[in-house]
């Protein structure tokens, strides 16, 4: 009897067992690390938020929030023409016309004195070229040539002779070992440094270009590279520095003046007007037409229903 016990019992862990292992591998535990989490907006509003990749935007891109006085400007004329139609004006009479004008021109004027400065944004690059070149005016062949110097300086080719400095790995170690060079080892695959040899495959590369000539040509080539990429930058960065200050000059005077951007070009208020005017009044000529149909549509079931009230059963009285 108590070995029948003491079998059945083991025999209920064993299951326990296997069933609890396939719940584990069914029902896996998420470590907290991937657990699903809201995004901490309030965080990335602050600006504490993940570091992404900065996407290009090119500079001759000008958003719209750059033009906020003329945005501000469009919506005051918008919504004056848009408080007439919602009051049922007829937005075709020369009266209600002139009366929107006159509103308008106490915010702004609808035709400035001063002559808008029209300038595209290349025009305004253009002008600006010769204050550029003045400052970064290396072509690209100059800057190689000065790179390249610097770059010989930089990464020498050792000569059997040369007192040299190397770096190499041994296991998780960098070492340096510093004496005269004596060229290759048999087969190439090392070099002697007073008596010391020293693998090829344990230099670091800034070592290994004392004595590859292949390697040391592909790390000037890398500095030339750099060293172009870098003044470009420092062009493009400098040139961006200067439009800007310039196109802001450009907006100010305009906006100051009065005018308005809208579609890449300075506009008068009085442009901007007329535009919402013929808006509007194709707006209510939908809103007349629907009306129209609506009001059609009623009497027509108007009709309906009263031809139904007098005759509720829908078919006309038989002579007795």
């Amino acid at each position: 009897m108590n070995k029948l016990y003491i079998l059945g019992v083991l025999a209920a862990v064993a299951w326990t067992g296997t069933v609890s292992a396939q719940s584990s591998r069914a029902y896996k535990v998420r470590p907290a690390a991937e657990s699903f989490s809201m995004p901490d907006f309030a965080n990335q509003e602050n600006g504490e938020k993940e570091e992404q990749v900065p996407k290009y935007v090119p500079k001759d891109k000008i958003t719209s929030q750059e033009y906020k006085l003329s945005n501000e400007r469009i919506e005051k004329i918008r919504g004056i023409v848009k408080a007439r139609f919602e009051n049922r004006e007829d937005l075709e009479s020369q009266d209600v016309i002139d009366s929107i004008k006159t509103e308008v021109q106490k915010i702004m004027p609808l035709t400035p004195s001063q002559k808008v400065d029209q300038r595209s944004l290349t025009s305004i690059k253009e002008a600006l070229a010769s204050q550029v070149n003045a400052k970064f005016g290396k072509t690209a062949d100059e800057i190689r040539k000065t790179a390249g110097a610097e770059a010989e300086k930089k990464y020498p080719l050792a000569k059997k002779g040369d007192k040299i400095k190397v770096s190499y790995r041994r296991g998780r170690e960098t070492r340096n070992y510093t004496g005269n060079y004596y060229g290759l080892g048999v087969g190439g695959n090392s070099i002697q440094i007073n008596s010391r040899h020293i693998p090829m495959f344990d230099l670091l590369p800034e070592s290994k270009s004392l004595i590859d000539s292949k390697a040391n040509a592909e790390l000037r080539e890398e500095y030339v590279n750099q060293a172009y990429r870098k003044y470009m930058k420092e062009r493009l960065a400098y040139s961006e520095k200067l439009f800007a200050a310039e196109y802001a000059k450009v907006r100010q005077n305009n906006e100051k003046a009065g005018y308005i951007y809208l579609r890449s070009k300075w506009e008068p208020a009085s442009v901007i007007l007329d535009e919402c005017l013929k808006e509007m009044v194709r707006e209510s000529q939908i809103r007349a037409a629907r009306e129209k149909r609506e009001a059609e549509a009623r009497k027509k079931a108007q009709n309906e229903n009263g031809r139904l009230d007098e005759n509720p059963d829908g078919n006309p009285e038989e002579p007795l």
